[in-house]
């Protein structure tokens, strides 16, 4: 008589099962912690990112920190975009907040307009007082 092995059988029971509407085992493509891009995303050689990436990373960096000198020195005289640049890249960008009224008004009030209705209703007490 012949060995099965557990994993055997599961698949063989699987592979019945596909008959009656189940599904079959599959095995997977990658091992355990094996990546299935080990060599990542191909990089797009027409994005002027990777050129300025490229020209930029060429003689130790020395043309990025030729840019960045000249940008602190310029920033150092008072130029605003310059000041901006720098801070941005050393502080990160400030978020801006975004206003969600029209003139101070809320939504709601906007919405109430126009419907017909100029204020909020009170709401009524009473009722509010019997719902608990």
């Amino acid at each position: 008589m012949v060995e099965t092995k557990k994993d055997d059988l599961a698949f063989e029971q699987q592979t019945n099962n596909k008959q009656k509407g189940g599904y079959r085992m599959i095995e997977p493509r990658w091992k355990p912690g094996q990546s299935g891009n080990p060599a990542g995303r191909p990089v797009n050689k027409s994005s002027i990112t990777y050129w300025y990436k490229k020209l930029l990373a060429e003689n130790e960096g020395l043309s990025a920190k030729k840019i960045a000198k000249m940008a602190i020195e310029k920033a150092t005289e008072g130029s605003l975009p310059h000041i901006q640049e720098v801070t941005d890249r050393t502080d990160g960008k400030v978020i801006q907040q975004t206003d969600h009224t029209f003139d101070g008004e809320g939504l709601m009030s906007i919405l109430l307009k126009l419907r017909g209705n100029d204020t909020l209703a009170e709401p009524d007490i009473e009722l509010l007082e019997e719902g608990e």
